[in-house]
């Protein structure tokens, strides 16, 4: 195929640093960089100068004089008459004092002082206030100056009403601000109370924040899981089935509200549980608290705020106090008696990895190479053309590289941002689509009718999707269907994408786990690359090598030229280096052990098959007890089906009467998971299921 990421620009260097090496070199640059600060020196500010406060109090009612002891100005206007009341100097004399000493005349009005210049020439009418005004006080500062002047008022000056005005406090010759030791301390202090008051109202409004993003978020969580809270009618319905005599009660209704029915389930005595009942179950769902579990429509809440559906199912069985109760809901291997199981070549693995004493240090953004490069080989073929231009990253097992692939796709693909998915697909891929930005729509997969592979109904749609659409394939081991195309309906899919000009993303979490044979469950992913498509994959080796806590997977993108695979490979770091900076190292190395160690090999080659083998069997032993019991149903696709999980063709209420009077625990849409039938429950599993079919 052409060159799809040619638009992509190279950013980061080809070969993979650590954590460290990038922290470090981007601090020795950031200090090479760094401007020199240059201190500056403040200049001294001049010392306040200490004046002379002359205050003149005089009080004139110019409506009580006579018109005759006015004189007139030079224009002819009345001049108000020079009246000095007894101890105050006359105005004349005031007036050579003032203009003696040039500085500035301060008015003071009930509004505050306006200086007035001084010149040495006396001020005009249309400078001062007339005393047809409200009352007004004059005060006067002054420089004492060595050349008294000669100068004085004109005559045409208006005099003032003025009031007495209290004197000035003379400065402290030691603080020269004007303040007193104690003004300063009062100040000091205002501002320090201020300062942490305004601290503290900063510290509540950032925690107010930080409490109601964290109750959005809750409530965002409710609603994309149709988490809601129970109405009043709910407790009295736990109450009733709590007064039962018996010690697993049940209680059920239709709850519109809720979206469906709500089971609540409760494993107490009478008198215990009805007390636990009244005192719990007022707390919301996701209260740390509580401790019930009620089911509504397709999801499961549980009151310790998980509501996936496996993780509802997982609460529901410790519930039940039944011995002989059968979980049929996780997603995980178990062995014949129904217990986790550690594959002995990883026990090895792990053993060589500790005793070779390795270091704890980062490893590059992409991961361990010799982890990666195995990976790649056992996806594509040790002999493939594909893996000279094979972009490839370590990932946080399958959830993580379907992550990194959605935000690359979101980022960089030409075409229309929409990806599909089948119907149905795991429930986590929508949600991860969804968060990196993608659009998610579906296609045909399942058939209810036949309990199969709707290939008509899935070619159909992927021909009438728009031109360059996104597609997701399940590479094998559909979940949680179990249905998968055969080698030549992956072939007319092949042909189907390719005229559509589509882009395949491929999801493979369980390559071995299906067949029991590696290279015929990546049949798909093969066909497609040898048939031209630049695909790009999401592994995880949780399942095949039982490594689930482990967090071990790989991103891969198949480029169209080596120089591609360069601009690829330095966007995908971009990409990862925000999500989780560096993949974790320790499963990793298991899983690089076992991939490059030629007889860990073989013997995880042969571990593998043995689980599948299992799970092969327990699906023929459960089709067979089925049939012996009577049953006329067809339970064929049982054993067609291939993978972990079956499709057993239960309707949602047949599914809740497994659980409520059989204690069979699995998804309300059929589902079981057939890891964990064993050959010591298939039998009552069987017995369960025919008398609620039949």
């Amino acid at each position: 195929m052409p060159a799809m990421w040619h638009h992509i620009v190279q950013a980061f260097p080809a070969d993979s640093r650590s954590s460290e090496e990038d922290d470090s070199s981007e601090d020795q640059g950031w200090r090479s960089n760094n401007l020199k600060m240059v201190q500056r020196r403040a200049e001294p500010t001049s010392t306040w100068t200490s004046f002379v406060m002359m205050t003149m109090t005089t009080t004139v009612d110019r409506t009580a004089l006579p018109p005759s002891s006015a004189s007139r100005t030079n224009s002819g206007s009345l001049a108000p008459p020079s009246i000095t009341p007894p101890g105050i100097p006359s105005t004349t004399a005031l007036n050579d004092a003032v203009t003696s000493n040039s500085s500035a005349i301060a008015v003071s009005v009930p509004n505050g002082n306006f200086p007035l210049p001084l010149n040495n020439t006396a001020p005009t009418n249309s400078t001062l206030i007339p005393t047809t005004q409200a009352p007004t006080s004059i005060s006067t500062t002054s420089i004492p100056s060595t050349s008294p002047s000669s100068s004085s008022f004109s005559s045409d000056v208006p005099e003032f009403n003025t009031t007495q005005v209290p004197p000035a406090l003379p400065s402290s010759p030691n603080n020269s601000s004007g303040l007193s030791p104690k003004q300063v301390t009062a100040v000091i202090a205002s501002v320090i109370s201020v300062v942490f008051i305004l601290a503290v109202l900063g510290i509540l409004f950032r925690l107010f924040v930080i409490r109601r993003r964290q109750r959005l978020a809750r409530q965002r969580q409710q609603r994309s899981m149709g988490n809601l809270p129970p109405d009043a009618a709910l407790p009295s319905m736990a109450a009733a089935a709590a007064s039962r005599k018996t010690t697993h009660s049940v209680a059920t209704k239709n709850h519109s509200s809720l979206g469906g029915e709500v089971r609540v389930i409760i494993d107490r005595s009478p008198l215990e549980a009805q007390a636990w009942t009244t005192q719990l179950w007022p707390m919301p769902p996701g209260h740390p608290g509580s401790r019930y579990t009620y089911h509504t429509g397709t999801s499961t809440m549980t009151g310790t705020g998980s509501t996936t559906t496996e993780a509802g199912i997982t609460e529901a069985f410790k519930a039940d106090s039944f011995d002989k109760k059968i979980n049929l809901g996780v997603g995980a291997y178990r062995d014949d008696k129904g217990k986790p199981y550690v594959l002995p070549s990883v026990k090895t693995a792990e053993q060589k990895v500790v005793s070779a004493g390795l270091n704890k240090e980062y490893a590059g953004i992409t991961g361990v190479p010799d982890f990666t490069k195995a990976a790649a080989q056992l996806a594509y073929g040790k002999d493939s053309s594909a893996l000279d231009r094979l972009t490839i990253t370590q990932s946080i097992s399958g959830t993580g590289a379907l992550r990194i692939g959605a935000a690359f796709l979101e980022r960089f693909y030409p075409g229309d941002k929409t990806i599909y998915i089948p119907t149905p697909s795991w429930a986590n891929h929508k949600a991860v689509f969804n968060d990196a930005g993608l659009k998610v729509k579906q296609y045909s997969y399942y058939d209810k009718k036949t309990i199969g592979l709707d290939f008509d109904g899935m070619l159909s749609d992927i021909k009438a999707a728009p031109k360059g659409s996104i597609f997701l394939f399940h590479a094998c081991a559909h979940n949680p269907t179990g249905v998968d195309p055969t080698e030549e309906q992956w072939k007319e899919i092949s042909e189907a994408v390719k005229a559509q000009d589509h882009y395949a993303f491929f999801d493979m979490a369980y390559q071995g786990f299906a067949s029991g044979n590696t290279d015929k469950d990546a049949f798909a992913v093969r066909y497609f690359v040898q048939q031209g498509h630049n695909i790009c994959l999401a592994q995880s080796f949780a399942k095949n090598m039982g490594l689930y806590g482990e967090r071990v997977g790989a991103f891969s993108i198949v480029a169209a030229s080596a120089e591609e695979k360069k601009r690829i490979d330095s966007q995908i770091k971009i990409l990862v280096r925000p999500l989780y900076s560096n993949p974790p190292i320790h499963g990793a190395r298991i899983a690089s052990e076992i991939l490059n160690n030629p007889a860990l090999y073989e013997q995880w080659l042969a571990e593998v098959k043995e689980m599948a083998d299992r799970i092969i069997t327990m699906r023929a032993l459960l089709k067979d007890n089925l049939e012996k019991l009577g049953s006329k149903h067809d339970w064929s696709h049982i054993t067609s089906q291939i993978g972990m999980f079956a499709y057993t063709g239960l309707d949602a209420s047949q599914m809740d009467q497994l659980a409520q009077e059989h204690s069979v625990y699995a998804t309300k849409d059929g589902r079981i998971s057939v890891a964990g039938i064993t050959t010591e429950n298939v039998g009552r599993l069987a017995e369960a299921i025919y008398k609620v079919k039949g």
